[in-house]
């Protein structure tokens, strides 16, 4: 794909089922279904090339996004970076602190991260740094988790109508661990950084709705054995038969495919312009 060509993906036809698919063979149903949902809205938005990938770990939700391998992959492991090599999903990969971004002024037309910014201890400069790398009219599409994430999930709340606070909240506090995240804030937080770096906001909407992550949190305790994995070889431990995966599909497309209702989601999406 040629630079300022417009990036396609498994899904330009709108339907989700097939980022979903691709999920399912490759991760547990529980994050297939979250990353299919932020696929869906990632693939709303052209992405003119060249793009830079913030945060394109071990090339997992890359593989499932792009047909055609995006111009760069950033990420500060290494460990992830060698992996991602395999599913050549990056024409190039780059070791680097997304607070500090190793490219020249104006080097790419779109800049995307999906759920990484808020794994950035002092997240902001990576904002002024997004746009100073991207050229005028350039586009940033980002989505991350919110502060009150807990709210839309399955048990927290079931806990606090059953004055177990402390488990609940022990309950978050945990998953929030796991998943390592360590910068969870207000919508109000994140927009206005974008807006402060100096870029305009076209579209901002909370996506991953209430059911949705609801069943994202049932399903967590499946993806445990996975995760092991994913811990001790920075690769998942998945094996979904083709029968498994349609079974999947059945049960979960309704709720990729369903808008989210206005303020409805645990995570924040947004798309802005340089």
């Amino acid at each position: 794909m040629h630079a300022d060509q417009t990036s396609t993906n498994g899904a330009a036809d709108g339907d989700v089922a097939v980022y979903l698919r691709r999920y399912l063979r490759r991760a547990p149903a529980a994050l297939a279904l979250w990353r299919s949902i932020e696929a869906r809205h990632f693939g709303s938005v052209p992405l003119p090339r060249p793009l830079l990938d913030v945060g394109s770990g071990f090339g997992e939700f890359g593989s499932a996004f792009f047909d055609d391998p995006a111009d760069v992959g950033l990420d500060i492991s290494r460990r992830d970076l060698e992996i991602s090599k395999d599913a050549r999903v990056y024409r190039n990969l780059v070791q680097s602190d997304a607070r500090r971004l190793p490219f020249g002024d104006g080097a790419f037309a779109s800049v995307m991260s999906v759920s990484v910014l808020e794994h950035i201890p002092d997240v902001l400069p990576f904002f002024a740094e997004a746009h100073r790398v991207l050229r005028p009219g350039g586009v940033l599409v980002f989505s991350v988790p919110l502060v009150d994430m807990d709210a839309y999930m399955a048990f927290p709340p079931i806990a606090r109508r059953l004055k177990l606070g402390a488990a609940a909240d022990a309950y978050v506090r945990r998953v929030h661990r796991s998943f390592k995240h360590i910068n969870l804030h207000e919508p109000a937080f994140w927009l206005d950084a974008v807006r402060e770096a100096g870029f305009e906001i076209e579209q901002e909407r909370r996506i991953i709705s209430r059911t949705a992550t609801r069943a994202f949190d049932l399903g967590l305790a499946t993806a445990l054995f996975s995760q092991l994995g994913r811990l001790r070889s920075g690769r998942r431990m998945v094996w979904h038969p083709e029968p498994v995966v349609e079974a999947w599909m059945r049960v979960l497309r309704p709720l990729a495919s369903r808008n989210e209702a206005p303020g409805d989601g645990s995570n924040l999406f947004v798309v802005a312009r340089r």
